[in-house]
């Protein structure tokens, strides 16, 4: 009989890193600095760490595609590239925080932002769909969707799949000290249509990804 196929080793490339994706400096809400944020997550061992601070929060330019107008984007933007090292990855993002119930995306790979304070997306109607929109043309872009549930918002329950906005949607906050009920908003995602992978950005038990070096 065949031998069954193994995956890859960490002797090829491939392993197992751990770290957080969904975590505020005093860029917003938080008391930390970005630099002592990335400082404290590599001395703890973590293999990568996002600081997603609320876009909201700072000088705001217009586009997804040009952060430099802002100084507090710079900021994090250099902190995380100052903190990166061959055995760390510090990564600087940003959490689309709609006051208006419709939930908070944190976002990567951008390098820019937008605040649901701007006109094509503050409406409860249409601000969720500009903003995939928005994404979707960016071809590095990826969204997550964090501590979906009754205080912050289910994004219209998940409404507005398309096959764009699933390609940037690729992950789902299932685990957060501060909204416990979470979990069961996965599953109602999947059934939805939206393949998202869970991620788990309470301290005490963190994401994990299988990924090459």
């Amino acid at each position: 009989p065949l031998e069954q196929e193994q995956p890859p080793s960490p002797a090829t490339g491939w392993g197992l890193y751990f770290g957080l994706l969904h975590a505020h400096s005093d860029l917003s809400e938080g008391t930390v600095s970005a630099e002592d944020c990335f400082r404290q997550a590599d001395a703890e061992g973590l293999d990568f760490f996002a600081l997603t601070d609320h876009s909201a929060s700072f000088d705001n330019p217009d586009s997804l595609s040009d952060g430099t107008k802002s100084l507090r984007w710079a900021e994090g933007k250099t902190a995380a590239a100052s903190a990166t090292h061959d055995h760390f990855a510090a990564i600087f993002g940003f959490e689309m925080n709609w006051g208006n119930g419709l939930g908070h995306i944190s976002t990567f790979c951008t390098p820019g932002f937008v605040s649901w304070r701007q006109e094509d997306y503050f409406s409860f109607r249409t601000g969720l769909q500009n903003f995939y929109a928005a994404l979707s043309c960016m071809d590095t872009a990826i969204g997550q969707f964090n501590h979906p549930g009754s205080l912050l918002g289910d994004f219209r329950d998940f409404a507005y799949w398309s096959p764009e906005a699933d390609r940037i949607m690729a992950l789902l906050e299932v685990g957060n000290p501060d909204h416990p009920d979470a979990y069961r908003f996965y599953d109602r995602a999947l059934e939805l249509g939206w393949h998202v992978a869970p991620s788990n950005n309470d301290p005490a038990c963190r994401t994990v990804v299988y990924a090459h070096s």
